[in-house]
């Protein structure tokens, strides 16, 4: 016999679980708002006054991306080249990016660097279905099919979502190899055209979703970064192609050097809704971090008591100092 009742409520659970994470990894919000222009004034007299802005279309991706800009305060007074800082996921953490990094330069914590966020042009009601295509790797195969994946609750609801919106899962996935192709051959170039820049201590950025994509870029070594932020990655490879991806990464590290900074927080790992999509990612990276290699380094760790969100400060902050400190940028000058 069914029971109504209880089909209801676990309906009702379900859609609680997809609405959330059509927030934490991507879809849309009903009643979200479009960015506000950064020429408008609103943000003079805080540490993100002068804020740069320009819209990019890609010919790779058929995508309009919103890029924002936060240049450090000696950028004006003299003709230094400085790391640039690549972060993800604009339309969400610009705005805690760039004042961290802004606040730790200035009390000399950390270097300064040229904050660039790449962000849609669809504001945040948009930017969570892209978002999942630009991010997830076409290499990480049918995720949701995988044991210890299937069934639970991120990969469904993430489905769900996609189908809502009309997509298939491979319609919906799979674009990061393509989204890499736009850092690489589009975004790249004009960065370097526009802005002083010194690519040897350059690096990238990103959080969930976004730490599951510079995970990826990380170890495909395409991208001309040194370092690595990552948050919280979805780090979706089958065993497998983890394996094989590994054997990929040690080769490309002859000739290169890359130092990271990676970590998920304590609370997300016994958040019954998302706990299995971290543990799963974070077993993925166990496997990276043991990947002994001369030209590596990798610091993992936990910020206990964070959840998925509260995490992501800790990681940008700690990431900033750990991978760009002050006493580094005098011995390279």
């Amino acid at each position: 016999m069914k029971h109504p009742y209880k089909q209801q409520w676990l309906s009702s659970q379900l859609f609680a679980i997809a609405s959330l994470f059509l927030v934490l990894f991507g879809t849309v919000a009903a009643n979200a708002q479009e960015l506000k222009r950064a020429d408008q004034g609103v943000m003079q007299g805080t540490l993100l006054e002068g804020i740069q802005k320009f819209t990019i279309n890609s010919a790779k991706t058929g995508e309009s991306y919103v890029v924002l800009v936060k240049l450090p305060v000696s950028y004006a007074q003299g003709e230094k080249d400085y790391p640039l800082l690549l972060t993800l996921d604009a339309n969400y953490m610009f705005g805690t990016m760039s004042e961290v990094a802004t606040m730790q330069a200035l009390r000399k914590e950390s270097q300064e660097l040229v904050v660039v966020s790449i962000g849609t042009n669809t504001g945040p009601a948009g930017h969570g279905t892209q978002r999942l295509r630009d991010y997830m790797a076409k290499e990480f195969g049918p995720f949701w099919t995988y044991e210890g994946l299937a069934g639970t609750p991120t990969p469904e609801a993430l489905v769900a979502g996609l189908k809502a919106a009309g997509r298939s899962p491979e319609q919906g996935f799979g674009g990061a190899e393509i989204f890499q192709e736009f850092i690489l051959s589009e975004l790249l170039p004009r960065l370097q055209e526009e802005f002083r820049l010194d690519m040897t201590q350059s690096g990238l950025a990103g959080h969930s979703g976004g730490g599951a994509f510079t995970a990826f870029a990380m170890l495909d070594g395409r991208l001309p970064f040194t370092r690595y932020i990552i948050g919280s990655p979805a780090l979706f490879y089958s065993a497998e192609g983890m394996d094989r991806k590994l054997v990929e990464f040690k080769k490309s590290l002859e000739g290169r050097q890359v130092r990271a900074f990676a970590a998920y927080g304590g609370a997300e790992l016994t958040d019954p809704v998302i706990r299995d999509a971290m543990s799963f990612g974070q077993a993925n990276m166990q496997k990276v971090a043991r990947a002994k290699h001369k030209n590596f380094e990798l610091a993992l760790t936990t910020f206990e008591g964070e959840w998925h969100a509260s995490v992501f400060a800790h990681l940008f902050s700690t990431g900033l100092h750990t991978l760009w400190p002050v006493s580094q940028a005098a011995s390279a000058d």
